[in-house]
Parts: structure tokens; C-alpha cells; sequence
């Protein structure tokens, strides 16, 4: 598991339906489907049910989502705080 693989899912979780995710993330479909499969089976849990043309995450699901955004938003934080480092705007003065 890696961190594009948690940003899928999370375009996932909040569309509730993979054509919309992948097209928020601008990728077509299938590969898109196939990243979900890929880390069902790396965690060896379902974290949606299909129904039709939407989804629901399942209660794994839930918990996967969570923390996803929790360690996405972390990463983000940090590599915001490296930039204002390195472009004088936060960190001591010499």
C-alpha cells in the first residue's frame, strides 16, 4: 500500500462510484478498478460493496478511509512545512 494507492481510495469512498473517481483523478476506469482490487487483496478485507453503478464503503472500508485521510493530510502538512522551510518563510533565522 502506498500513498496514490490511498488517494484512489479516497476519490473512491467520496464519489461512491469509480467513473466519477477516476474522473476527478484523470484516469480512466480500469486501471482505476484494478488499483481497488489490488489493495482489497493486499489487506485481504472487501472495503466497498458494489451495487450497480455505486458503492458503499463496508465497515473496513470505514476505518481504511479514516486513517487515509488522516496519514494523506499528515503528508501533506509535512511537505508544506519542508517548502516553507526551504523558502526562508518559517524556521530560524541565521
Amino acid at each position: 500500500m502506498d500513498f496514490r494507492q490511498l488517494r484512489y481510495f479516497i476519490a473512491i469512498a467520496e464519489e461512491k462510484n469509480i467513473t466519477a473517481a477516476a474522473n476527478r483523478l484523470h484516469m480512466s476506469q480500469p486501471p482505476l478498478s484494478i488499483q481497488l482490487k489490488q489493495l482489497e487483496e493486499e489487506l485481504g478485507v472487501k472495503l466497498v460493496e458494489r451495487n450497480g453503478k455505486s458503492m458503499a464503503l463496508t465497515d473496513k472500508g470505514e476505518v481504511l478511509y479514516r486513517h487515509a485521510l488522516q496519514l494523506v493530510n499528515n503528508l501533506e502538512e509535512v511537505k508544506n512545512e519542508l517548502q516553507e522551510t526551504e523558502e526562508g518563510r518559517k524556521g530560524p533565522l541565521s
